[in-house]
């Protein structure tokens, strides 16, 4: 190397930074590093390492150096030259190995990187550098995340690789005694060989891994840490694995597959021709559908299952003989009977097997011959079978025989055998747990303690010990076993029979419990908690940055904005990096610090919020050490002048002096010559305080100044910081917003008060939490998505979800309703004067009265007046000062008013409500709708033209408006304009309150008019008596003997199968009917001006029910959705009432108000109504819907939309759909007034915007346009969905335009923006959207006070999981064939269908004991009802009585039949007999379909026809059975089959129609069932309104296997699940974990809850859409 001499002119480099991967570095003898490094051209070279870092992580120029590939490490380069060295200086001469390059400093001519601290050297240069690494600047290493997950029973061979030579044998676990009975006063040493051994891996810090060398890593600084190995006990025998004995899949997977292996030849017992279709079924459910689940498991077990029965079926007739019978040739006894195994293929036979877990007692856990018909000693039952003998058989089975049972036989490259066979069911091989996941647990105040799995794996050891000293005793080895079983049980569960070895203390805050021992199992799913260990960890954050506070109203902020108390705004942080923009504002808010926090600190006061407000908390410097630099005022710190030292001295006293000096001592010099020093001591307190503070913030300042870019400051919030908000259950989308903040002197948060609605809270004392996002991104999304301007429309119904709300509502109705009340008319009185009336007394006069008078005129009071149709204007100057009250606010809260007002629109001097609102609304919108009176109302061009404003024009949840934005503006503008729109209206409708005026009294509610009080009575008492003759007739059992006008509408067939259901269904249509008469009594007599009215008929507060309930009467109260029938007694509600009162009054039917006033025992019952309402609520439908929400989540949580546009299941890989609702709008479109529904896109104001050649909106008529117009479907019209384009070509059928072309290009514009999004998970929105309704409903119960039925969830339950109990209320329709659509017909065939036992037909049963015999007395209301044959009857049962058992035989009686016994058994007694002949003759069958139920003749209404039609309603079929053919249907179709429509038929069997009709009419038949549970479109009574695209996604998802699958845990949440994480992310962690080893599935992590749990990157929503734009 050439040394040159130095310039003492020219600057050198004598060193820098780079940036080196581990390959590039050069190790030399002596631990030397150098790399080779060249340079090219002029190049930028940091001086230190902070600024390498810095400019690394945001330079642009970095960018080749971040997406270099490996471990980065940051590294010094020294570069000094050898001249001017200590060795140089000394006379040695230069090494060789001596490595300096002259790189020249043209920094001040060059400027390169002008922001970071570096020089510029000049290229080209390449050369050898010596180089010292910062480990403490590692950067980026290429993140590696799981890919796939296999799982697998664990081998005797793979757990011997995985242990190696690590076998444990010694029950002692350490060198060194115990010191107390249970705990150690520290660690000792592991003894070589016990549970503790250290070669198993340390979970210590201190203490080296004897297999691998390193250490814990428990602080996690290390770099290499110790990951654990895992050891391994060799038993002394094979014991069965606890975890394959129960559970699962038909109990027991290893007793299951002992049932089908011959203990003999180890094969299974069936026929090759009928096992390899088994293994081609296998293969096909587990390698080419890849359908591995529970559900998977369960259906290879079905087949085999299936196969055995019927190859072994045992049957007396040879017609009905299975293979083995025929083989065997003739009736001999099967396996299904004896159980016995019979080998086809070694002809041995063998039992089959059980096993008993009774343990103790003398008794043993093993396995014995299953008891059968079969003689006593072949294979007594009491004979045991070893572990050894079991074990050895399920070894033996053939791989491809295996196959059949769902075993994953493929071999294991890694280790040579299958990934599972039934040889893994036993262990021979008991695994170890590395010692890193079981280390010792610190007990308070007593030293440590051993982990519960070492105690539990010291059982083991012990017990197989004993088992190996006792090889050559068989009779005590066989209980041995038995004791080894249940240690290894343990080891894996305490939750077993067996229970727990011992006890424990755990610790819990400042309390301990006794709790048993925890196995490895008991790791996953705790003993005694609902949630399993992986579904804690994805549910359970805890979170920093939150705060929680009651919330109140505040009508001065907008609505993206939220009222933060000032001292929470200290309090709270958020985390912000310095730029060149802000560093100069984060180094004020560095100097003012922050207040020290302490547990249980005192609130701030006055001088804290102006000393501390604006300031930060810490420093977090820029490395990739994350050191943090504290900025609190924390007392005796290096901020504290009065800090102590480690000897009692003053730290600083420099700053003790100046204290006592020049403050301390001039206070106490003001106060010398005063005699009252009472002030003194404040004063001080307050200097000192003073003076602590500014000595902190020069501390600061110091640290203000060295503030470098990249530092992130945790500074205080301040104005428009993003703040999360949420109120728990966060139930939907809307749960979850994000506002910006407002700092204010206040002590709770505030909102506008619209905000609160999608919350479901109010302001009397509800709560909510804040969360503050700490990253850029965090904060970005917040502002991108949750930001609550974005959140407008709601996700479930498409409209807006923060609109009007209550006052603002009514606010909007008085500012736009003609209000007659104002109104008068001018006429002659009595005496012949002029005279004035109001229009309520016009009202009230006769027609010849009527005539005296002229009008209506409007009122003028000087401000404000009301036309002559009662509609209300304003005069200029009332105008202004209304709209002083209407402002916005810009993002830094300045205050803007509207500065120009409109024409005057009445009289050119007056502004009427209509015109002031149509100031407010956008120009180019455009909106027709009729309002809740069906008058319409319509907005063209941003004017109100006519019409009122109520709850359907502008209060949240019925808002038409939104498409309306949509479409002028686009979708993200039109959102954001109508919140625009919103926030300032509703300040204009708050206003009318106060100029328009509104209050409501006692007096708007009470009504005293004799006419009324005459007229309610009259009501009430025809109410009263119709009650009272049902409710008398029926406990006295005379319901049948009322006259034919009652069972006009409801047949008399219910009286036979449920005469109350009967009864109450009229009594609740005559009190039904007496709630509507006085109701519309109650609003005719109080006008449409009553203030109570007004809020009612606009929509904004309360409903018809309140105005009947406070003005006119009660009605009827009930409890739980049914009438109060028995108190004191059955019959007799309270004591006030005689006995034999069965009057609608004694049954809580009462006329009182809540005006007038509640009778004491009316009030009373109204209060229990009102009570269990409310505990309905509280304890049971939150707590269910709640249960629901979360499963509905969790199996649907998967689906999402991709680029296509396409519902795919992310899981399964699955295309569920090609387009979501077959039109690909998203759930949430925009709705409004012609697509309330939301089935398709919103066309008004697309018809309403383009004209026709005449000039007239296409919305409206033209009676110019004569003909259509021609145009094309190529282009953007050939892409519109059908549901869209139909519409738009009907249009221009009958209008004629100029541009077609520009028609349908405006559409598909618009349908773009309404399209569903790529990356949407519309499955947890559709969850979601169905747990919030649901929820919603069984909170509102109680505002009803005991009136009607509270919603339930049991229904939606129901259908959603799919189960047999999705069928508990099973209905059938059989439509009538056209010719027979009559009444007539239709009852008769109901007749004839109605399922009768027995016992419904007879009145009396009479024994004759000395005859033997039984006397049936017929119902002959019942015979009469039915029309049933008698003759058949006798028949019927006469052979029974000859062909079944008991014998009988059958004579005729006057009254009915006479059944005699022949042969009564001799021991059993005669008069015993007969009740058993009597129970037996009960449940026989004599009239209507096979499980079917009762029937009746309806009218009703076919989903595919336009009128009713007459059809046969069956209540059944009882007890369907889920995937196997509907006996009822099939009787239906063999004896009416002729009479009814097969294809009309209509079920709610799902099973039922998959079998006969395919899954996609299954399908469809589920979304008809939930859309109407939930939306109910006929009668507008659902639990909640969700779009049907939710629907459609959801049920789509149930056919997302092929076939019929539930949502609940025995469908998608756990026995559908592919992915074991997933399944165990549901619950019941068992059987996902029997089911996936067994098949040995693997997991590729796709599914939200397994991505997650494994750390794996999840590709959705926004991540998903800049992932395919890259890839394009």
């Amino acid at each position: 190397m050439v040394i040159q001499e130095i310039d003492n002119e020219v600057e050198l480099v004598t060193g820098f930074f780079w940036f080196f991967t581990q390959e590039e570095m050069i190790e030399h003898e002596g631990k030397k590093l150098t790399v080779k490094l060249e340079i090219d051209t002029t190049k930028w070279l940091p001086k230190s390492a902070d600024a390498a870092y810095r400019w690394y992580m945001y330079s642009p120029n970095a960018a080749g150096i971040r997406s270099k590939q490996g471990l980065l490490t940051i590294c010094k380069v020294s570069n000094s030259p050898y001249e001017g060295t200590a060795r140089h200086l000394d006379g040695e001469p230069l090494p060789d190995d001596w490595l300096y390059t002259e790189l020249i400093d043209i920094s001040d001519r060059v400027q390169m990187e002008p922001e970071y601290d570096g020089v510029v050297v000049e290229g080209p240069v390449s050369a050898e550098f010596v180089i010292t690494p910062r480990e403490d600047y590692t950067l980026h290493e290429i993140t590696k995340q799981i890919s796939t997950i296999h799982h697998g029973m664990m081998s005797p061979e793979e757990i011997d690789l995985l242990s190696a030579d690590r076998i444990i044998r010694h029950a002692e676990v350490y060198e060194t005694p115990r010191k107390t009975k249970t705990t150690l006063l520290s660690i000792p040493r592991p003894i070589h060989g016990g549970v503790a051994d250290l070669r198993l891996g340390t979970p210590s810090d201190d203490e080296a891994c004897f297999t691998c060398g390193h250490t814990a890593n428990i602080n996690g600084k290390k770099t290499y840490t110790c990951p654990g190995h895992f050891g391994r006990i060799n038993l002394a025998v094979p014991v069965p694995n606890y975890m394959y004995l129960t559970g699962g899949v038909d109990s027991s997977p290893l007793l299951k597959t002992l049932k089908y292996v011959c203990l003999s030849c180890h094969e299974i017992v069936l026929p090759d021709e009928i096992l390899n279709p088994l293994i081609e079924n296998a293969k096909k459910i587990m390698y080419e559908n890849k359908f591995t689940s529970p559900d998977g498991f369960a259906l290879i077990w079905k087949a085999i299952g299936d196969a055995y029965n019927a190859y072994y079926k045992e049957a007396k007739n040879p017609a009905n003989w299975g293979a083995y019978q025929l083989s065997q040739g003739g009736p001999v006894p099967t396996p299904l009977s004896t159980k016995v195994n019979h080998c086809p293929r070694c002809n041995e036979k063998s039992p089959i097997l059980r096993f008993s877990m009774k343990f103790g007692m003398g008794r043993r856990a093993e396995f014995s011959p299953k008891p059968g018909d079969r003689p006593r000693d072949e294979f007594p039952i009491s004979r045991p079978y070893s572990y050894g003998e079991v074990h050895k058989a399920l070894a033996g089975v053939p791989n491809g025989q295996a196959l059949a049972l769902g075993y994953n036989t493929k071999i294991d490259p890694s280790i040579g055998v299958p990934v599972s066979h039934p040889r893994y069911l036993f262990w021979e091989r008991f695994p170890i747990a590395p010692n890193n996941v079981r280390p010792p647990r610190e007990v308070p105040g007593s030293g440590i303690e051993m982990n519960d799995l070492n105690k539990l794996y010291i059982n083991v050891v012990r017990a197989n010990q004993t088992l190996l000293d006792l090889a050559d005793d068989t009779q005590k080895s066989r209980r041995s076993e038995s004791i080894l079983f249940k240690a290894c049980t343990q080891a894996l569960s305490t939750q077993t029979p067996f229970g727990t070895p011992a006890m424990t203390k755990k610790f819990g805050g400042d309390s301990a419990v006794n709790a048993a021992l925890e196995g490895m199992y008991d790791r996953i799913k705790p003993p005694g908690k609902t949630k399993n260990h992986i579904r804690r960890i994805n549910q359970s954050k805890v979170t920093e940055h939150t705060l929680y506070s009651v919330i109140t109203p505040n009508p001065d902020l907008r609505l993206d904005e939220v009222g933060i108390p000032i001292s929470a705004c200290i309090r709270m942080t958020v985390a912000e990096r310095v730029t060149k923009d802000n560093i100069e504002e984060l180094r004020e808010a560095v100097i003012r610090g922050h207040p020290y926090e302490k547990r249980g600190t005192a609130a701030l006061d006055k001088w804290d919020i102006e000393k501390y407000f604006g300031g930060a908390k810490a420093i977090q410097t820029f490395k990739p050490s994350k050191h943090i630099i504290s900025l609190e005022g924390r007392p005796n710190s290096v901020k504290d002048p009065f800090a102590v030292d480690s000897k009692d001295g003053w730290e600083f006293p420099e700053a003790q002096h100046t204290w006592e000096r020049e403050i301390l001592s001039g206070i106490e010099a003001r106060y010398a010559g005063v005699e009252d020093k009472s002030g003194m001591e404040d004063e001080i307190k307050r200097a000192r305080r003073e003076y602590r503070y500014e000595f902190a913030s020069n501390n600061r300042r110091g640290l203000a100044d060295n503030l470098k870019l990249g530092d992130i400051v945790h500074r205080s919030l301040r104005r428009n910081d993003m703040i999360m908000f949420t109120r728990a259950p966060a139930l939907h989308r809307q749960n979850v917003m994000a506002a910006r903040v407002v700092p204010l002197d206040q002590k709770a948060i505030s909102f506008n008060p619209t905000i609160c609605v999608p919350f479901n809270a109010d302001y009397d004392g509800d709560t909510m939490r804040c969360f503050v996002p700490q990253s850029p991104e965090a904060i970005q999304e917040c502002k991108d998505i949750l930001d609550v301007n974005k959140q407008i429309i709601h996700s479930r119904y498409g409209r807006p979800t923060i609109a009007s709300d209550q006052d603002e509502t009514s606010g909007a109705y008085l500012l736009t309703f003609p209000n007659k009340s104002k109104l008068t008319y001018k006429g002659k009185d009595e005496d012949g004067n002029d005279t004035t009336i109001t229009y309520n007394a016009y009202q009230k006069l006769d027609d010849d009265k009527k005539k005296k008078f002229k009008g209506p005129h409007g009122t003028f009071d000087g401000r404000i007046g009301y036309d002559k149709d009662g509609y209300v204007y304003f005069t200029r100057k009332a105008l202004i000062e209304m709209l002083g009250l209407v402002y916005t606010r810009d993002d830094e809260g300045n205050v803007k008013y509207l500065t120009e007002l409109p024409e005057p629109d009445l009289q050119n001097k007056y502004y009427t409500g209509k015109s002031v609102v149509s100031m407010f609304i956008p120009e180019g919108i455009n909106c027709d709708w009729k309002d809740s009176t069906g008058e319409d109302v319509s907005i063209r061009n941003g004017v109100l033209r006519h019409g009122t404003l109520d709850a359907k024009g502008v209060k949240n949840g019925s808002m038409v408006l939104g498409a309306a934005f949509v479409y002028h503006f686009d979708y993200e503008l039109g959102i954001r304009k109508l919140a625009e729109f919103i926030d300032h209206v509703n300040r204009l409708f708050f206003a009318a309150h106060l100029y328009v005026g509104y209050t409501i009294g006692i007096e708007d509610v009470s009504l005293k008019e004799p006419e009324f009080i005459e007229k309610k009575n009259q009501l009430y008492n025809e109410a009263n008596e119709k009650i009272r003759i049902l409710t008398e007739a029926f406990f006295n059992k005379k319901l049948e003997k009322l006259d034919d006008s009652y069972f006009k509408e409801h047949s008399r067939h219910w009286l036979t199968y449920d005469p109350l259901g009967w009864m109450e269904l009229q009594i609740a249509e005559i009190t039904g009917k007496f709630d509507k008469e006085i109701t519309k009594l109650t609003k005719e007599l109080q006008g449409t001006a009553n203030q109570m009215n007004i809020a009612v008929v606009s929509g904004a507060r309360a409903k018809n029910l309140n105005i009947q309930q406070m003005s006119g009467a009660y009605g009827q109260v009930a409890v739980g959705g049914t009438r109060l029938l028995s108190g004191i007694k059955v019959g007799r509600l309270l004591s006030h009432y005689k006995k034999g009162d069965y009057s609608g009054e004694a049954f809580a039917f009462s006329p009182d108000s809540y005006a007038e006033g509640f009778r004491p025992e009316h009030y009373f019952l109204g209060s229990i109504a009102g009570r269990r309402s409310m505990m309905e609520s509280s304890m049971g439908a939150i707590q269910k819907s709640g249960y629901l929400s979360h499963r509905l989540k969790r199996a649907s949580e998967n689906l999402m939309i991709d680029d296509r546009g396409y519902l795919v299941n992310l899981r399964l890989g699955k295309v569920l759909s090609t387009e979501v609702g077959e039109d690909g709008l998203q759930p949430f479109h925009a709705r409004g007034p012609d697509n309330p529904n939301g089935l398709s896109l919103e066309l008004q104001p697309h018809f309403i915007s383009q004209l026709c050649k005449h000039g007239i909106s296409l919305y409206d008529n033209c009676d110019t346009c004569q003909i259509g117009t021609e145009h094309s479907l190529r282009g953007k019209a050939g892409r519109l969905p059908l549901n869209i384009l139909s519409k738009l070509t009907k249009k221009l059928e009958t209008r004629e335009i100029e541009d077609p072309l520009s028609y349908f290009s405006r559409a598909y514009e618009y349908y773009l923006e309404s399209k569903a999004s790529p990356g949407e998970m519309i499955g947890a929105a559709a969850g979601a959207n169905v747990g919030e309704p649901v929820t919603q409903a069984g909170l509102r119960a109680f505002h009803g006070g005991g009136k009607g039925s509270m919603p339930t969830t049991d229904r939606i339950v129901q259908l959603l999981d799919l189960s047999r109990s999705a069928i508990k209320q099973p209905a059938t329709r059989f439509f009538l064939k056209e010719e027979y659509n009559n009444e007539e017909t239709a009852k008769k065939l109901a007749n004839f269908c109605s399922t009768l036992l027995l016992d419904d037909i007879v009145k009396v049963f009479r024994y004759l004991s000395e005859e033997r015999a039984i006397d049936l007395e017929y119902d002959m209301s019942v015979v009469d009802t039915f029309e049933l044959d008698l003759e058949f009857i006798y028949e019927y049962l006469s052979y029974k009585g000859n062909n079944e058992r008991p014998k009988f035989s059958v004579n005729k009686t006057p009254e009915g039949l006479r059944i005699r016994t022949e042969g009564v058994p001799s021991v059993i007694d005669s008069d015993a007999y007969l009740l058993i002949l009597k129970e037996s003759l009960g449940k026989y069958q004599i009239n209507g379909l096979i499980s079917g139920g009762r029937a009746f003749a309806d009218k009703a209404q076919h989903p595919t026809k336009e009128k009713p039609s007459w059809c046969v309603f069956v209540k059944g079929p009882v007890k369907p059975t889920p995937g196997r053919p509907n006996p009822m249907m099939e009787n239906a179709y063999e004896l009416i089959g002729e009479y009814y429509d097969e294809y009309l038929t209509v079920s709610n069997d799902p099973f039922w129609i998959a079998h006969e009709y395919g899954l996609e009419a299954a399908l469809s038949g589920i979304k008809e069932l939930f859309n109407e549970q939930m939306n109910d479109p006929i009668n507008d009574r659902g639990l909640g309104e969700i779009d049907l695209r939710y629907i459609d996604a959801m049920i789509d998802n149930m056919g997302s296997t092929g076939y019929l699958s539930g949502l609940g845990k025995s469908g998608h949440m756990v026995s559908n699940s592919i992915s074991l994480l997933g399944g165990i992310g549901g619950e019941d962690p068992g059987k996902s974990l029997r089911a996936h080893s067994i098949m040995g599935t693997a997991d590729n992590l796709e599914g939200m809850v397994e991505a997650i749990t494994a750390g794996k990157d999840l590709e959705i929503g926004k991540r998903y859409i800049e992932r395919k734009s890259s890839n394009e």
